[in-house]
């Protein structure tokens, strides 16, 4: 409870602030940037938002997507905001030959992932058992919950409902605490119809076809099903780096497979999302490759040795040595 006083009085002093969203930033970040830039802004505050690449079409129908900014500025800020952040490779567009920078200024961060870095000057809050970064800043918000209307609520909402899975990816304990905010942010206004509609619920052509793709190149070795793109591919669908997680979200439904790997090429490495059903520990075999996440919903990042295809087969053969 201490370091959620401490955050609160720091930006409450703080006047001029940037708020940071990781690189292919996802609906969580999105979500846990504008709730708290949007409180913040309610309190007088002069906010700025940053993220490395241009997000996904799917957040166009967001009024505030507009504020977003892809050139940082390296202004004076009071404070730097970072959530969803597990380090500064994360936003490394920004970071690179501008550690010192990141390190003089004083800085909130709020996680739910394992860190890869030591953080200078800087006030933590991090909790790798929420599903979502988002549930973090609900709980922050309640010092402010007089703040929160239905456009706020709605940004939590779709923070919580995407790092999810709609509700999939979460377990045992984590259902309920998933299911006790998500409850609590309707009745604060939270608008679901809107965030289903324009996520889950409307595809580009590009993006079905870009999915079949994946789809077609799937292949199933005992319980565990897995496929690939190549960052070529991506850019000749002109599709987000996102739009695979169509075909994920299809392939954890096919029956008896009990763990999905699905492998992204992004310039000089592969990254790898891992998604299960129960029975594997997704975080505990990304951990093995320096990535992390949680029980059904995890990744990590390898090294590209020049051949996509056998890189994945390569990877797969030490996940099954690890199963077994």
């Amino acid at each position: 409870m201490q370091i959620q006083q401490q955050m609160k009085e720091t930006l409450e002093q703080a006047q001029k602030i940037a708020i940071f969203g990781h690189q292919s930033i996802d609906g969580d970040a999105i979500g846990s940037m504008f709730w708290l830039g949007l409180q913040l802004e309610k309190l007088g505050k002069q906010v700025s938002y940053f993220t490395p690449d241009k997000e996904s079409q799917n957040f166009d129908f967001l009024p505030e997507i507009q504020n977003m900014q892809y050139e940082f500025d390296y202004a004076d800020y009071d404070v730097l905001i970072f959530v969803d952040f597990s380090g500064y490779g994360r936003i490394k567009k920004f970071t690179e030959n501008h550690i010192e920078y990141f390190d003089q200024i004083p800085k909130v961060i709020i996680d739910h992932h394992l860190f890869d870095h030591a953080f200078q000057n800087a006030l933590v809050y991090r909790d790798e058992s929420a599903i979502s970064c988002a549930e973090l800043i609900f709980e922050l918000s309640k010092k402010w919950r007089d703040l929160i209307d239905k456009k706020v609520a709605t940004f939590l909402y779709m923070g919580i409902l995407t790092d999810s899975g709609n509700f999939s990816y979460d377990s045992w304990e984590e259902s309920i605490r998933v299911m006790n905010d998500a409850i609590d942010l309707l009745i604060l206004g939270a608008d679901k119809a809107s965030i289903i509609l324009n996520i889950f619920h409307r595809k580009s052509l590009k993006e079905v076809q870009f999915s079949s793709l994946i789809l077609e190149r799937m292949q199933m070795q005992d319980d565990l099903i897995f496929s690939r793109h190549s960052q070529e591919e991506l850019e000749l669908f002109w599709v987000h780096g996102d739009a695979s997680d169509t075909a994920l979200y299809t392939m954890v439904t096919i029956e008896w497979g009990e763990l999905v790997i699905l492998g992204k090429e992004v310039k000089d490495a592969i990254k790898m999302s891992f998604r299960g059903k129960g029975r594997y520990n997704c975080r505990d075999l990304c951990v093995a490759f320096g990535g992390g996440g949680h029980h059904n919903a995890a990744g990590c990042t390898i090294p590209k040795t020049g051949n996509l295809e056998e890189d994945i087969f390569a990877f797969i053969g030490e996940i099954k040595e690890i199963l077994n």
